[in-house]
């Protein structure tokens, strides 16, 4: 928030262009943007306000977002729109980015990526003039309000981020308010947007009875009067009232009869839909670069890092700052009297010089500014903080020397070879932002029977099958034993939850190379491995993280913050055994809302994950300085609070009743007149008989059919024997295995070219013989591979077995035969098969649909190359809308859309199946043209280089 801004609404409030950077006259810049603009609202579908447009390539591309008020007509919005846009530009001639507000709209473009980026840097108010009556009861009743809005606003439906109300204000007076927020930020994105601007209020408008703070991403406005229409919101129709009934015998049993009938065709139709759709389910069915440590974090998120725990020995010897002060005479010896040639550079802040110790210590001696004037208990505090926070990435304050008005500090000096390079660390792409880590416990010897055990139970660790967030692994006897826990923040999903795990498994090797221990958290997640025993023994032996963002009365912050603590200790400690996390807010000074999370491994019992988390409770005053965003991080809990919202919202389920509890007692029934029980009792047997009967014919029939459906080659491999050849049989058909008869080699055997008795052509694979397979397991394996058939799958005939020998015969394809490029990479040629193959494959059905093109192969004029390359080629060309089938061009579908499934395909078929989307990301793809696509990178060429090779297999 770096501009305030006051204005009076006329035309468009408080225009602003982007002076980063300009375009020239009939640039391609230029075209796109008078193109992004004209049609930013023919889309006539769009009913809810808010529109958006990517027009062009990089360099040049334009995005272009446009919201209209929540109340405003669609009619209304799209004239205010286009009017803005117009004046917009006259206004922005030349600048590539611009943005502007009028009453009913905000019109905003740029050639930077706008979906998805909150943007809060510049906040633009307005106020009305006129004092309230009652400042304190104003400000009471507006709090209430703004906080009802805010919750409403940044949960509302996925296509209208609004809301509006009104409430009581102070004699006989009414404050009208609303928020919205543009639909493509995320929940929390909404909320820190909304918080924001409240917290604006009292610094600009304080007892005013009106007030607008517009940013980019989210505004709210209030008034003494009402300056919005209601938006009416249509209720359900009311279920219509059924006919009298007669009073008569008949109609009656008429009634109860069909009543029960109708009752138990709707069961008999559920338990049908159960059947048939568990009987499908039957049938059916990467890391980033190497993270940096706390230097990357610290120039990236502006966090301070101290160590609570004091672990070395170096840490126990600087508790004290007189354990840090050296002699100024000590200091003028090893500089040589500070002596220009000893000086290495000179900063902002003093001289740096070189120097030696007596002991032979290089040292690097800053000469702070005399004109500081900073005292000397100053001076102490700073040199004992700064001698705290140690990092392989920071230079080392080893001392401070005092000497009249000449403060020091002695820093040890470390060549330029052995700073590490942060560059490397640049490639971070995980939306889990790297924390804190821990190195403990002795070393392990490379390729020991220990770093085995470790790699397995590390590299197995998110693989297994959890709804709790919780996973441990343990592998090995001791002392050799490899025991790994990890654990994910109780409210992110299962598959961001996995992702984080496996990101953090691989940099803990990394970070903590030849440990047996390490702990590395990360937003989403902690890992911890170790060669003693985890679980069940709690370790609150960890570190802070907090902002330098403090709060000015401290005690004033802790008397509200204290009582969130302790409810949700009690609740996380208190939670079921596999859960044990807890969050929520509370009020906190002035206008502030204080959020806090509370979570523990779930391996603790209750008194020991309240007993942790009171440990690192009672060290927040100890270490952080009444910050407003505070973590603490131990191996077995962790808690945070800040004054923003960091958490997702979760459903809490209700508890289950207390035992005891009276239970509801039903209304009686009516006794039924003499003979309407004989009726009912007839209708009680014939109807649970006849569904019976149904179930069971529904199940012969469905049994009998999908063995109908399975008939053909599958009768001929329903036992290994019929699928077994002789190996005389092969041997001849290979002509004992010769060499001219030898199609390739491969990871698992040679394969040969083979021709049987009936002149049919095979392929044999000769096994090696190391392999270590037993003799069922090669034949429950072969079972299995004769089963799987089909079109992009070479078939399997049969095998053979004599003593060593463990031969597969496929039937032999001729190049090019295959109607391949659908299986991804990593599982054609090294069998490696995860969630991510699946979803290469969709990504070539998605670029066949869109170009009508096959993918092996297809005529791109005199050129004959695979789909993906093409589609590559085209996409990093600029040339995307020539892929299009002409048949979807002449219909009436949308050359947007269809560029985005392009775009979604190309992330689909990625060569590095870590870059790849998961189906539930590519489901709101597809379904939400708001939501900001990555960039593609190369696609997998694999398929093209296939073909050429000497055969398939």
């Amino acid at each position: 928030m770096n501009l305030f801004g006051f204005s009076v609404c006329q035309d468009i409030i408080f225009p602003t262009c982007d002076e980063s950077g300009n375009f020239s006259v009939n640039s391609t810049y230029q075209r796109n943007l008078e193109f992004a603009l004209s049609s930013l609202t023919s889309d006539t579908s769009i009913t809810y306000g808010f529109y958006n447009q990517a027009v062009g390539e990089i360099p040049d591309q334009v995005n272009v977002v446009a919201l209209c008020r929540g109340d405003v007509e669609r009619d209304d919005c799209r004239r205010c729109i286009n009017d803005c846009s117009t004046r917009l530009k006259e206004l922005c001639p030349n600048q590539k980015g611009a943005i502007g507000w009028h009453d009913k709209c905000m019109i905003r473009y740029s050639n930077d990526i706008i979906l998805g980026n909150l943007d809060i840097r510049v906040a633009h108010v307005m106020l009305n003039t006129n004092n309230a009556s009652d400042v304190d009861q104003f400000n009471q009743r507006l709090d209430e309000l703004l906080d009802q809005l805010r919750t409403k606003a940044s949960s509302g439906g996925s296509l209208r981020k609004y809301a509006s109300n009104d409430t009581n204000g102070p004699r006989l007076t009414r404050i009208f308010g609303l928020m919205q927020c543009t639909p493509d930020l995320s929940e929390i994105q909404r909320y820190n947007c909304l918080d924001s601007a409240i917290k604006l209020i009292p610094k600009c408008c304080d007892g005013k009875r009106g007030a607008r703070v517009l940013y980019p991403s989210c505004n709210i406005w209030y008034e003494d009067h009402k300056f919005f229409n209601d938006i009416v919101v249509l209720a359900p129709p009311p279920p219509s009232t059924p006919p009298p009934m007669s009073s008569g015998k008949s109609s009656k049993t008429v009634v109860i009869v069909t009543a029960v009938i109708a009752f138990v065709i709707l069961v008999v139709l559920v338990m049908v839909s159960v059947i048939i759709f568990t009987r499908n389910r039957k049938v059916g069915g990467k890391l980033p670069e190497n993270l940096g440590g706390w230097s990357l974090f610290l120039s990236l998120s502006n966090f301070h890092a101290t160590t609570l725990v004091q672990e070395d020995q170096d840490m126990n010897e600087i508790s004290t700052i007189e354990s840090l002060q050296y002699g100024f005479g000590i200091i003028r010896v090893a500089t040589n009297d500070f002596s220009e040639t000893n000086k290495l550079g000179q900063g902002g802040f003093g001289s740096v010089y070189k120097g030696k110790l007596q002991n032979g210590q290089e040292i690097a001696v800053k000469r702070l500014v005399m004109g500081s004037g900073q005292g000397e208990q100053e001076f102490k505090n700073e040199v004992l903080l700064l001698a705290r926070l140690q990092h392989r990435n920071l230079i080392l304050v080893w001392q401070g020397c005092l000497h009249r008005k000449k403060p020091k500090a002695t820093l040890v000096e470390l060549s330029e070879p052995s700073m590490e390079k942060l560059e490397r660390w640049s490639g971070f792409k995980s939306q889990s932002r790297f924390l804190l880590h821990r190195c403990d416990g002795g070393n392990f010897t490379t390729n020991s029977t220990f770093q085995t055990n470790l790699n397995s139970v590390v590299s197995s660790l998110a693989s297994a099958t959890s709804t709790a967030s919780f996973f441990s692994r343990s592998a090995g006897q001791t002392p050799d034993t490899a025991n790994a826990i990890a654990l994910c923040r109780g409210d992110v999903d299962l598959n961001t939850c996995r992702s984080c795990i496996n990101v953090a498994n691989v940099n803990a090797l990394q970070l903590c190379p030849n440990r047996r221990g390490a702990t590395v958290w990360y937003d989403d997640c902690m890992i911890r491995y170790s060669g003693e025993s985890i679980l069940g023994n709690p370790d609150s032996n960890g570190g802070a993280i907090f902002t330098v963002n403090n709060y000015a009365n401290v005690e004033e912050l802790y008397l509200d913050l204290r009582p969130l603590m302790d409810r949700l200790r009690s609740e996380a400690s208190g939670r079921d055994s596999d859960r044990k996390f807890a969050s929520g807010e509370t009020p906190g000074p002035g206008f502030m809302t204080i959020y806090g999370l509370m979570q523990c491994t779930p391996d603790l019992s209750d008194v020991q994950c309240y007993n942790c988390l009171e440990t690192a409770t009672n060290s927040i005053p100890n270490c952080c300085n009444a910050s407003l965003d505070v973590r603490i991080l131990y191996p077995s809990c962790n808690l945070r609070y800040s004054d923003s919202r960091f958490y997702n919202a979760k459903v809490v389920l209700p508890p289950p009743p207390v035992e005891g509890s009276p239970e509801l007692v039903p209304e009686p029934v009516p006794a039924l007149p003499p003979g309407k029980s004989n009726d009912m009792t007839i209708v009680a047997i014939i109807v649970p008989t006849v569904v019976v009967i149904f179930v069971v014919l529904f199940n012969i029939y469905d049994d009998n059919s999908t063995l109908v459906h399975e008939q053909g080659d599958i009768d001929e491999i329903t036992t290994i024997k019929s699928l077994l050849y002789s190996f005389a049989i092969i041997k001849a058909a290979t002509n004992d295995f010769s060499e001219n008869n030898k199609l390739g080699d491969g990871g698992f055997g040679v394969v040969y070219k083979g021709k049987l008795q009936n002149g049919k052509e095979i392929a044999v694979k000769r096994l090696s013989r190391n392999s270590g397979q037993g003799e069922l397991e090669f034949e429950n394996e072969v079972l299995l591979l004769a089963r799987l058939q089909h079109r992009n799958l070479v078939r399997l005939l049969g095998y053979s077995l004599q003593g060593r020998e463990r031969l597969l015969v496929y039937e032999f394809v001729e190049n090019g035969s295959l109607d391949n490029g659908y299986m991804a990479p990593e599982y054609a040629l090294h069998g490696q098969f995860s969630v991510k193959s699946d979803v290469f494959s969709f990504g070539v059905l998605i670029l066949e649909i869109i170009t009508g093109h096959n993918n092996h192969s297809f005529q791109n004029g005199e050129v004959v190359e695979d789909l993906l390359s093409h589609v590559w080629k085209c996409w990093r060309d600029g040339t995307t809308l020539s892929l299009i089938d002409p048949i979807l061009k002449d219909g009436s579908n949308s050359l947007r859309d269809m560029i985005r499934c392009i775009h979604i395909g190309l992330l689909c078929v990625q060569e590095n199946d870590y870059d790849r989307p998961t189906m539930g990301s590519i489901v709101l793809m597809l379904g939400s043209s708001s939501l900001t696509l990555a960039v593609p990178t190369k696609p997998a060429f694999y398929m093209h280089t296939i073909t050429d090779q000497k055969n398939p297999y």
